[in-house]
C-alpha cells in the first residue's frame, strides 16, 4: 500500500509539474511580438549607424578639399622651389598640383581621393576648375564654391567657398 501512495505521488508531482511548464512556456504570439520589437530596434540602429557613416564620409570629403586648398596656398606663399600651386578639382578627388596649370601626368600631383559615398556635386569657380594662387600674396582669381554631397543621400551637403584672398572656409 505504501508503494501504491508513493507511485500515486510522484504521477501527481510529475502532472503537476507538466502544467505548470505548459503554462508557463511561450506563446506563439508572444515570440511574434519579440521578434517586431527586435526587428525595429535593428532597424533604427543600423539606419543611426548609416546616416553617421554618411555625415563622416562627408566630413572627411570636405577636411581633403581644405587640406589640399592650405597647402597649395602654404606652398605657394612660401615660394617652395620657386613655384606657384594650385588646386585641380573632380567629381571624387581634389589634386594638389604645381605650376600655373594642372597636368593629369606630372608626377609632382598629389591626391586627395574622397570616400565612396560622398563626391563633389558642383564647382562654381571662376577660371573654371582649378584654384591657382599668387605668390607672395597668396591671392587667387579662381574664386567660388565647392559643393560635397553625400552620395546616396541628396540631403546632405556641405559647401567650401574660396575667396579672393585666397581664404577657404
Amino acid at each position: 500500500m505504501r508503494l501504491a501512495t508513493v507511485c500515486n505521488t510522484m504521477q501527481n508531482s510529475k502532472l503537476k509539474s507538466q502544467n505548470y511548464i505548459s503554462k508557463s512556456g511561450v506563446s506563439l504570439l508572444e515570440l511574434i511580438v519579440v521578434l517586431a520589437i527586435l526587428a525595429v530596434i535593428t532597424g533604427v540602429v543600423v539606419s543611426a549607424f548609416s546616416r553617421f557613416r554618411a555625415n563622416s564620409a562627408l566630413a572627411d570629403s570636405k577636411e581633403k578639399i581644405i587640406l589640399a586648398l592650405s597647402r597649395a596656398r602654404s606652398r605657394t606663399l612660401s615660394s617652395e622651389n620657386s613655384k606657384v600651386y594650385g588646386v585641380h578639382f573632380q567629381a571624387d578627388r581634389a589634386v594638389l598640383f604645381t605650376g600655373n596649370a594642372y597636368s593629369t601626368s606630372s608626377p609632382t600631383n598629389e591626391m586627395y581621393v574622397f570616400d565612396s559615398r560622398a563626391q563633389i556635386s558642383s564647382i562654381s569657380i571662376t577660371g573654371g576648375g582649378d584654384v591657382i594662387f599668387r605668390r607672395l600674396t597668396g591671392e587667387t582669381a579662381n574664386i567660388g564654391t565647392v559643393v560635397v554631397q553625400g552620395y546616396s543621400d541628396k540631403i546632405l551637403w556641405s559647401t567650401t567657398t574660396i575667396s579672393a584672398s585666397g581664404i577657404i572656409e
